[in-house]
């Protein structure tokens, strides 16, 4: 629960304070969920719980609500095989066209 509350937080201070395109945005929010994603699968939760996590950020994310439900539900499982090819969050995160190349 506390990593949730942190990844919130840290979610709520991007939306609030930058002063930046909605692309570069959404490109910091999926940055920092899917840098939490990486210590969710070091401590091997299922591929339910992370949707789970990743379903409740969703909720807290205002306008970008449906885009964000909208990648968890295509992405998810391909997100989780990157990472776990150790790939870096910036890979999943143009993969799912949140950040540019």
């Amino acid at each position: 629960m506390k990593k949730f509350t942190l990844v919130a937080f840290a979610l709520f201070l991007i939306l609030l304070i930058s002063s930046v395109q909605s692309s570069e945005i959404e490109c910091n929010i999926c940055l920092t969920v899917v840098t939490y994603l990486e210590d969710f699968l070091e401590e091997a939760k299922t591929e339910s719980e992370i949707e789970l996590f990743l379903e409740t950020i969703c909720s807290k994310l205002g306008l970008f609500k449906d885009r964000c439900d909208t990648i968890v539900v295509e992405y998810v499982p391909e997100i989780i095989k990157l990472l776990e090819n150790e790939e870096p969050p910036k890979r999943a995160c143009e993969m799912v066209r949140l950040c540019s190349q």
